[in-house]
């Protein structure tokens, strides 16, 4: 199965109180990599959605939260080519 974003940053925190403390950078970047991992999850629900009512759900969902009104201004196709 996949690695979730949750997951993802569940590993990270465990991860930094194991072996060494991150700094404030580090984790920004522990962050905006679950923040990334979550948008492309997101991506590939729609693209794997069953019929064009969940399409249309999920891609309302992403534009408020991520679109050019929300927390992030690149879309779906910009997402999608990230390497995680």
């Amino acid at each position: 199965m996949k690695q979730t974003a949750v997951d993802f940053l569940q590993d990270e925190i465990l991860k930094d109180r194991m072996i060494k403390a991150k700094s404030i950078k580090e984790w920004n970047d522990v962050i905006d990599k679950a923040r990334d991992m979550f948008q492309r999850q997101i991506i590939e629900a729609y693209a794997t959605g069953s019929n064009d009512r969940l399409k249309s759900v999920i891609n309302d969902y992403y534009n408020e939260t991520y679109g050019s009104n929300g927390s992030d201004d690149r879309t779906m196709e910009e997402i999608e080519k990230l390497p995680y």
